[in-house]
């Protein structure tokens, strides 16, 4: 995990995480988690203050000003080792967030099932985040416009489905990401020129998600 250099450098992060677990009160951790949270930090400090900030919370009021909300994470891959530095980034910005995961892969049948884990955690905000083998089927590199572009729609109204559903069950703010395009040029600048190159599919895929969420009212 990268820095984040945009945050001030405390003189001694690990010494001062350290201290506050040594704090009686419930109350004074996690006003110290919340506090340290403002530092420039790496992975391992990210996991100790939200350690810190997890066992306080048993035992302690959020402060004032401080909103408590729920948010379900449906994801194609493992995003569990984010969990704790969205925890903290939110403390940061005066969010106390109690996070659930969706078992690995299952998005669909989270929104979709009856005996889902949403049903008794209605959450706040439900965020989509999809690979580019969960979000678009295989389509061949000689694959013409009209096939692509229809490939992409169907896989975007597939999504928009989900969104409305999420919504109308459960009364949360959905989320969406956009798909990491990791893919290699096969083509170079003739890229976009080749309906079915995987990156510049992938390109495409994106152009219309952000268009289908905003039209949405997506974030």
């Amino acid at each position: 995990m990268t820095e984040l250099g945009w945050l001030p450098v405390h003189p001694d992060l690990s010494a001062a995480i350290t201290q506050a677990r040594g704090l009686a009160s419930a109350g004074d951790r996690l006003n110290a988690a919340i506090a340290l949270a403002g530092f420039r930090r790496d992975a391992l400090a990210t996991l100790r203050i939200d350690k810190l900030a997890q066992g306080a919370r048993a035992d302690a009021k959020p402060p004032d000003g401080f909103l408590e909300r729920r948010l379900a994470i449906l994801a194609s891959s493992t995003v569990e080792p984010l969990i704790s530095a969205i925890r903290v980034a939110g403390l940061h910005r005066r969010l106390i967030l109690d996070i659930e995961v969706a078992p690995y892969g299952q998005f669909r049948q989270a929104i979709l099932e009856q005996d889902s884990f949403l049903e008794e955690m209605r959450p706040d905000f439900v965020l989509f985040a999809l690979d580019e083998a969960a979000a678009l089927a295989p389509l061949p590199v000689a694959a013409t416009r009209a096939e692509a572009e229809a490939a992409l729609d169907t896989e975007i109204a597939a999504l928009a489905a989900l969104w409305r559903r999420a919504r109308e069950r459960f009364g949360a703010v959905v989320l969406q990401q956009t798909i990491l395009n990791t893919r290699l040029s096969l083509f170079g600048s003739y890229e976009a020129s080749v309906a079915g190159a995987p990156s510049a599919l992938i390109d495409r895929f994106n152009q219309k998600l952000a268009d289908a969420a905003s039209t949405a009212g997506v974030l």
